[in-house]
């Protein structure tokens, strides 16, 4: 038989052996305090990102030159040479300002060929296509500059 203290010392390793059981258990799932929540306080730099420019051709061109120009001053924001005018998208390189007028040419190569309904074929042809641009800034989420 065992003794009384034999009884109690069993009891005692038991308990703590249970109490630093729990104990690791809730140090290990809580990070046992060591680890720290890192917040990096870098600021947050919005950049206005160029806005796409969708130009709308009646008939099917190929080969042709788009300039968008400033009108105020002449100057040209954008250059580019083309193969058709099929869904035609282009990314502005800067941020148009709201107060001025801009004019959008499409001008053709020597090479240049427009698609003829009548026939179903396409034809050589020379022109310059003229059209004015507003800015809209009703649906737009870029920074204008006034």
């Amino acid at each position: 038989m065992p003794s009384l203290s034999v009884k109690q010392r069993t009891y005692r390793h038991i308990g703590l052996g249970l109490g630093t059981l729990i104990l690791s258990s809730v140090l290990i799932s809580c990070g046992s305090g060591e680890s720290k929540a890192r917040i990096e306080n870098t600021p947050v730099i919005t950049v206005p990102k160029p806005k796409n420019f969708d130009i709308k051709v009646p008939v099917e061109m190929r080969n042709v030159v788009v300039k968008v120009l400033d009108n105020t001053d002449n100057s040209i924001v954008l250059e580019q040479t083309l193969s058709t005018t099929t869904n035609l998208s282009l990314t502005l390189p800067i941020v148009l300002n709201r107060s001025h007028l801009y004019r959008v040419e499409i001008s053709t190569l020597p090479n240049s060929l427009i698609y003829d309904f009548i026939s179903g074929q396409y034809q050589n042809f020379s022109m310059t296509l003229h059209a004015l641009v507003d800015v809209d800034t009703s649906n737009l989420t870029q920074k204008i500059f006034y």
